[in-house]
Parts: structure tokens; sequence; C-alpha cells
């Protein structure tokens, strides 16, 4: 390979290191929930460097390259563009390789092996030789993907690429893959998802010694168990069978298809870290121990399913919320609360007598007397729905990645409301935390009648105050919110 490609592919390598930092540092911004605009100021700037690096080894691999990468660029068509997957002008070619090109060979006898290796990067922004591709769109399919394999890169690819990177943990996914980094390390290891996956394959330490059932598909499952686990139950755990038993069942009592047979593996582990981030644990252990915080959660007949967003970050508290509106008697209250009004909009879901309670206190506080609340508790439908028919066209684009990150506004520019959905409700589910938390219900968005500025600094007030019950307020106008973004801590719906 020729010396300078070498160099600069070892200068990719460290900015490739650089960007999985400021990845971190972006995951950290986030455990509040969302990223301020000082915090987002920084992180715009370091990936504008990155961007401006990556872009100018970019073009001298091109140009180090020659007739290679012409011969590449001659060769893309079909509907598929070389340009950034979050381009508005690639939505045109949306169903290019999987839905609109001709329905691929069953079997591609030209296509390489997973020993294969690439001579230099694919993807967003990548030198994309054609054999490269080729080897990529192949490992993707490996993966799950169903590619057309033909040496030729697109949108479809470069997303390709991207759900990847999302299921290796990448905060900010930018579809490309560089030689020796870590995305190809991870798509070049021993793949086999065209055989189902068992449950005796163990990426954790965990007590294998029963680990052969096979994929856990949903089988009559066994009466309720009323026992208690005698020992741990998961990743690392003791795992006796008869304990794993009662965690299977109750795993499958809240949404699960499991295969209740005593033995432990990856199946049983990844619904309990599931469940886990249902409960708001930032980063699920997957190991359920006697007496724990878990234990109690799943045992307890609680509402709690896999299919239910996780809170933002950290743990929060309690997620129950009482009848009773004197329950929070700790929260913040005012003599004249019963006087204040509410109002929904049309898709508002109604507040429980807790937060109704808290949210009058403080409008009576701030010398109000009614309020609109126009959002509350949110499906990843609705999610879907407002970012992509309000936010994306009344705010932009930049506002979309500001909120939720590149990859939201990826797929908010290339798909429909209803994949959207599902798309982001998995991506969260990776991630072990919602995006919004009018997705966990602990959010409202609240339009005063009165002076709503005085309003909204009653509310900063309060959110210091131990016990007040306030979380958070994103100020109208902040981060180019167009109402006052108000968050409890406890649900309100």
């Amino acid at each position: 390979m020729n010396k300078q490609l070498q160099g600069l592919q070892v200068l990719r390598t460290k900015v490739t290191k650089l960007k999985e930092t400021l990845d971190y540092y972006q995951d950290l911004f986030k455990q509040d929930g969302i990223i301020d605009a000082q915090e987002q100021s920084h992180l715009d700037k370091m990936n504008a460097t990155i961007d401006l690096i990556t872009n100018t080894i970019g073009q001298k691999e091109g140009e180090i390259q020659g007739a290679t990468t012409d011969t590449s660029s001659s060769n893309m068509g079909m509907g598929e563009t070389d340009a950034p997957a979050a381009n508005t002008a690639n939505a045109e070619n949306d169903t290019a390789e999987d839905t609109t090109a001709a329905t691929p060979p069953e079997t591609v006898t030209t296509a390489p092996t997973s020993s294969a290796s690439i001579g230099a990067s694919v993807g967003v922004r990548g030198v994309n030789n054609p054999d490269d591709v080729t080897i990529v769109q192949t490992l993707l399919n490996e993966k799950g993907n169903s590619l057309t394999v033909d040496g030729k890169i697109g949108n479809n690819t470069n997303n390709a690429i991207k759900a990847f990177q999302a299921t290796l943990g990448h905060s900010n996914p930018d579809g490309r893959i560089d030689v020796g980094g870590k995305t190809w390390k991870a798509l070049s290891a021993s793949t086999s998802t065209s055989t189902p996956t068992t449950d005796s394959s163990t990426d954790d330490t965990s007590d294998t010694s029963n680990d052969t059932s096979t994929d856990e598909t949903s089988t009559e499952t066994p009466a309720t168990p009323s026992a208690a686990i005698g020992a741990s139950v998961g990743v690392r755990g003791v795992n006796n069978p008869d304990d794993v038993t009662i965690v299977q069942t109750l795993l499958n009592e809240k949404g699960n298809s499991l295969t209740v047979d005593g033995k432990i593996g990856n199946n049983t582990n990844n619904a309990i870290k599931a469940f886990q981030a249902t409960l708001g644990h930032s980063n699920p252990d997957g190991r359920i121990d006697a007496g724990g915080k878990t234990w109690k959660a799943l045992s307890g007949g609680g509402s709690a399913t896999t299919s239910t967003p996780a809170t933002d970050g950290a743990s929060g508290p309690d997620a129950s919320t009482p009848a009773d509106p004197n329950a929070g008697s700790g929260d913040f209250t005012h003599p004249n609360w019963s006087n204040v009004s509410i109002t929904y909009g049309s898709k508002a879901v109604k507040l429980n007598a807790r937060a109704d309670k808290l949210i009058r206190s403080i409008l009576a506080a701030s010398g109000q007397t009614s309020a609109r609340l126009t959002s509350t508790l949110r499906s990843y439908h609705d999610q879907a729905r407002i970012t992509k028919t309000q936010t994306y066209p009344n705010r932009g684009a930049a506002t979309v990645a500001q909120w939720y990150g590149q990859d939201v506004l990826d797929a908010c520019e290339t798909m429909s409301v209803a994949d959207f959905a599902v798309w982001w409700e998995a991506r969260d589910k990776r991630r072990g935390r919602v995006s919004s938390r009018h997705l966990s219900g602990w959010a409202m968005d609240v339009v005063p009648n009165g002076n709503r500025s005085t309003f909204a600094s009653k509310v900063q007030e309060l959110v210091p105050v131990s016990g007040s019950g306030v979380r958070k307020i994103i100020k109208k106008g902040q981060m180019n919110e167009p109402v006052d973004h108000v968050e409890f801590m406890f649900e309100v719906c």
C-alpha cells in the first residue's frame, strides 16, 4: 500500500479515537436529559473540526487512489448517491436497493468472506472503493440487513452502517467505517445472524453451565410463580435453574417471549437489561439480586413492560403516582392552587392528581389563573409525528439534531412517520434512556394565559429546592423551544 495512504489511515484512526472521545462527552452532557446551549456549542465546534480533518483526509485519499476512486464514482447509481445521509436531497433515494431495485439473487457467488479486509474507508464521506463496499455490504447482510451487494455506496448502505454503529453504543453514528477502526473490528468479527440467536452464546461472564437453550421463542407460559428467587439471576449471577424459571416467567408477563426452561443466556440477560431500562437504570447490568430493586419491580406486579420507554439518564425517583393529590405532600403547594384552571391541547394526556396540584400551585404562585398544556405524555408515534411534521419543517434540521442527535435527524429525513417511530423506540431501548421526558411521562409543555416570564421564573426558582417536585425547565426560546417545557421529579400522567 502507498506509504502516503498508510500515513493518512494512521491519522484517520487517531481522528476516529478523538471522535469516540467526543461521543463520550456528549453522552456525559446528556446525563441530565438534554444538552444545553453552551454544551452544544462546544460539541458543534469540535465536530466541525473533526469533520474538516476527516474531509481533508478523504480528499487526499481520493487523490492518491486516483483511477480507483474514479471507477468507484462511475459505478454509483440505481437510485443511490454518495452524499451524506443527512442531506435532504437524498430523501428521494430512500427506497433504493431494498424496494425499487430488482430483487437481488439469493446467492452471490463473488461475495467475500468475513475474513476479507477493506483497504480504505467505506460509507459517508469515505473513499468507497467498490471492492471495499462489497465487503461491507456482505458483512452488513450477515448482521441481518438485506442490501444489494453491488459495490455501490448510497443511502441504504450508509444507513445500515449507522444502524450497526448504533448497536455498538455510538451516540452519534457517522455512517463511516474506517480501516482498523472500532466499527470495522466489530463488523468483521464472526457473525451468524442467519442462524437464530441461541441462548448459549455469552458475551459476558455469567454462569453458562445451563446455557444450552435454543432461540427463545414463545411457548406455553407456566402459571405465575409466587415464590421468591433464592439467589441472583442474570449476568454474573448464581443462576439456579428454579430461580431462572421464575424470572423468565415474570419477564414474559412483562411482554417478552422467552423459553421458560431455567437456562440462562443472552436472551434472558438482554430481557433483564431491557426491563431495568424501563425502571430508569442508566446502565442496566442484567442481573436481578434477591430482594433488590429490579426483583421488587419485577415481582411486584408493576405495570412496566419492555415496550415502556426508559427514563433519561440516571435513575429517577419512584415512578409510581398516588391517586390522592395530598400523597405528594412534600411537593411545592400554594393555598390558591384549586382556583387555577387547566385546559389541554387536542393530543395532550390529562395529568394525574399529584402533577395537576403541583402545576396549578406553581401557576397560582406566579399570579396565573389559567394555563393550557399543549403536550404531556407522548407515544413514540406522537414523538415521530411531531418531530417530522412540526419541529423539522418549522424549526429546521439543526434544531432536530441539537435536541435529539444527528441519527434522529437522518431517520426523520428518510423515514415515514410509522417507520421513524419504530426506529426511534428501538434506538432508545439500545441506549437505555429516552430522547425526551415526554416519552416517559415526566414532562409537559405549558402556555400560561398570563405573564409567562413570571411563571418560568417561579419554576426555575423551585428547581434547586429539595422536595419541591420540580426537576427542570427549558424556557421558551431556549434551544428553540416554542413554549415553556417543564419536567417534574415523577410521572405526570
